[in-house]
């Protein structure tokens, strides 16, 4: 098959662009449509490196599911990967990845790869005001602690009864949550600095034309449409704040 490149040029750096690729019979006729998005590099960052494993951690399993915990100095400026797509975690539905602060700031992104979701983000993304406040001997003892799965229980069960009348729900309730920890407090970030991607689970509902990302709203008490990508293809969300998020579309 035929594969053509295109470039694009003058693009602002550390920027999301999207962009549609449509395929087309010999008549121009088509109604398949892709939507796709890619960021831009920071003005001094070079292309990180490869690196399929990220061996450097340590898995606990505890009452708040598994915990993956990241040696300090080990995420170098590669992209990396924490591999538990395992028959020995496939029963887990909520994943923490413990980075140490002084390393939040690194220009590398981890890729967490479960039985039931994936997330994706660059590490900085983590750097909240309140890491950046943290002295170096005080970052030096913290931690962040970024948090995804599936919400279960009473109270996921009573955001689920606000879901809009004439939505259906095509994916699990997830939440998404990250926390500064310093000795023996925590606390909660508000806002990412950068995108997060969450990969869904391939439930059939996230095909319909009108399927988008939902987030719940405690002040209004319901769930609001994010308006940020989701690709049902790739089954990519794009994340940009702590929360809880779903996938809904309109049922018949």
């Amino acid at each position: 098959p035929e594969e053509r490149c295109f470039y694009v040029e003058d693009l602002e750096p550390d920027t999301r662009y999207y962009f549609s690729v449509r395929a087309v019979n010999d008549q121009g006729v088509s109604g398949q449509a892709l939507t796709a998005s890619a960021r831009t590099r920071d003005k001094d960052e070079s292309e990180p490196q490869d690196t399929p494993d990220l061996p450097e951690v340590k898995v606990t399993r505890g009452s708040g599911g598994v915990v993956v915990t990241v040696a300090s100095g080990t995420l170098g400026r590669a992209r990396r990967t924490i591999d538990l797509d395992k028959p020995e975690y496939a029963g887990e539905c909520r994943f923490t990845i413990q980075i140490p602060a002084l390393d939040v700031d690194e220009r590398t992104s981890i890729r967490l790869d479960t039985a039931r979701f994936s997330l994706s983000f660059p590490v900085w993304s983590l750097e909240s005001t309140s890491v950046r406040k943290l002295s170096r001997k005080e970052a030096a003892q913290a931690a962040v602690l970024i948090t995804v799965g599936e919400a279960q229980g009473a109270e996921a069960q009573a955001m689920l009864r606000t879901v809009p009348p004439g939505f259906k729900q095509a994916t699990p309730l997830y939440q998404v949550e990250a926390r500064l920890l310093t000795g023996a407090s925590q606390d909660l970030l508000s806002w990412f600095q950068g995108d997060l991607s969450l990969f869904v689970a391939p439930e059939p509902g996230i095909y319909a034309r009108d399927a988008a990302l939902y987030r719940y709203i405690p002040e209004h008490d319901t769930f609001k449409a994010t308006g940020t990508y989701f690709n049902p293809w790739t089954r990519e969300a794009v994340i940009r704040e702590p929360g809880y998020y779903i996938v809904l579309y309109r049922g018949e």
